[in-house]
């Protein structure tokens, strides 16, 4: 990062050239600071609008900063270890702040606090990780709450957005199980809960940017933005309206308590880890306009049992089904011309390699298989034995990753692609049989991994 140096403050310049944020610098801040709303250089002028991440951190010798209303965003640990941070007189009822921002809350501030009314923005994780914060009063005069402020606030049950708000950056209410209630405030012009939906909204593009355990998305939404409802441990079920066109990566992820999610017709891509590590869900549609199914997007759904892919799937991406523990039933509907479940083999198969995608703990390998693909069986933990064929020629990396209860396994003859670690945490294993003549050759990739201890010993030739 290249900074400039203007009146003993560090400078790097913001996206485009168009302003300058605070950094930190070669010396060590110190004393009193007065950081200017705009700077001279060069014979051009630039606003300050940023105090980026740990631009002041573990300055123990800086005992004031003053900020300029120009400031929009103050980043992570910017204040942390501070001369300022280490007086406890700045303060205030275990909140510190810095001009008219709150930067920090102490993690131990419980029960209801009331922000001070003269204060303009909610820095980075302001509140982060303040556990026993239960409710929280922002006053008007609020325009900005930063990035991750009130992640991982577990016990805080309801938040009122003033209609001064501007800017409400990503992660703010994240991992916040307890919340029942998120409204925003009638006449913002940026954001608002229409039809009393339990929800934030941007306005103009009609997306939910963060929604709670009682959030009934309204038929007005077009879009889920990434990481919507993440951590929402107490959301059970979910109707998402047709209305709705993306769901963005993450939206559900750590959803644990969630056992139904009606997805709408109107998607043609389920995200990244979309539903992933949603223990509870027992049953998912994939409706037929969907064309993709990003990498890990059902990952962790321990409670799923059967998976159908419609004919208009052409992409499934990497573990997209992975340690899915109690899946018994994988069906690739007749006409699909990218994948197939051939011979009722509870497997996902892609024609054009015969190469098996994804498997479970009821999956009969066909005879007509070439290649198992990395992570096809990961997490499998009730699968006991398998036989892989022999026109299997390719196994790559972690194929059985985490298959627990495996005991037994026999090796093909014709292997000639080994991919390593293909075994790994698999610490019922008792016998690896491999072709005569050929243990040295097919034990090599697997030295080394995590749960099996001495492979050698394992080997066995036939």
């Amino acid at each position: 990062m290249n900074t400039i140096l203007v009146d003993n403050i560090y400078y790097t310049f913001g996206i485009n050239k168009q302003s300058v944020w605070v950094v930190r610098g070669e010396t060590e801040y110190s004393g009193s600071i007065v950081i200017p709303s705009q700077i001279n250089y060069e014979g051009a002028v630039y606003p300050v609008d940023k105090i980026a991440g740990r631009a002041f951190y573990n300055c123990t010798n800086l005992s004031s900063v003053t900020l300029p209303e120009s400031i929009v965003s103050i980043e992570e640990d910017a204040f942390y270890n501070t001369g300022i941070y280490n007086n406890a007189s700045n303060w205030e009822k275990g909140v510190l702040y810095v001009s008219n921002c709150l930067i920090m809350a102490d993690k131990s501030l419980s029960g209801h606090y009331t922000i001070k009314t003269d204060t303009r923005m909610i820095a980075w994780g302001a509140f982060a990780n303040c556990t026993a914060l239960t409710s929280i009063t922002i006053p008007n005069g609020i325009t900005s709450i930063e990035f991750y402020a009130f992640h991982n606030c577990s016990a805080l049950t309801c938040v009122t957005i003033p209609n001064t708000v501007r800017n409400i950056g990503y992660f703010v209410f994240n991992n916040c199980p307890a919340l029942t209630s998120i409204v925003v405030e009638i006449g913002n012009p940026y954001y608002d809960s229409r039809n009393n939906c339990n929800a934030i909204i941007a306005t103009g593009s009609n997306t939910l940017l963060y929604g709670c355990q009682n959030t009934i998305i309204p038929d007005t939404i077009t879009c889920i933005e990434d990481w919507a409802f993440r951590g929402c441990s107490t959301l059970q079920a979910i109707t998402i309206p047709d209305s709705v066109t993306h769901i963005g990566q993450y939206a559900f992820v750590d959803c644990s308590a969630l056992k139904y999610a009606d997805l709408p017709s109107s998607i043609t891509v389920i995200s990244d880890s979309l539903f992933s590590n949603c223990s509870s869900l027992v049953s998912i549609t994939i409706p037929h306009s969907v064309t993709t199914i990003e990498p890990y997007a059902f990952c962790g759904c321990t409670s799923l049992t059967a998976i159908d892919i419609p004919n208009t799937v052409m992409k499934i991406g990497e573990a997209a089904f992975a340690r899915t523990t109690a899946l018994q039933s994988i069906v690739v509907a007749a006409g699909n011309s990218r994948y197939d479940s051939r011979n009722n083999c509870n497997a996902i198969i892609i024609k054009s390699s015969n190469t098996l995608l994804m498997g479970c703990q009821n999956t009969v390998i066909p005879e007509n298989v070439n290649y198992i693909a990395s992570y096809a069986f990961w997490g499998c933990s009730k699968l006991t034995d398998i036989t892989i064929p022999a026109s299997v020629t390719g196994i790559y990396s972690d194929a059985f990753i985490g298959c627990t209860a495996l005991t037994t396994i026999t090796l093909p003859n014709n292997l000639s692609e080994i991919g390593s670690a293909i075994f790994d945490s698999c610490p019922s294993l008792q016998v690896i049989r491999v072709p005569k003549g050929k243990k040295e050759r097919y034990c090599q990739p697997y030295l080394g991994s995590n749960g099996l201890g001495n492979y050698d010993a394992l080997v066995v030739e036939y």
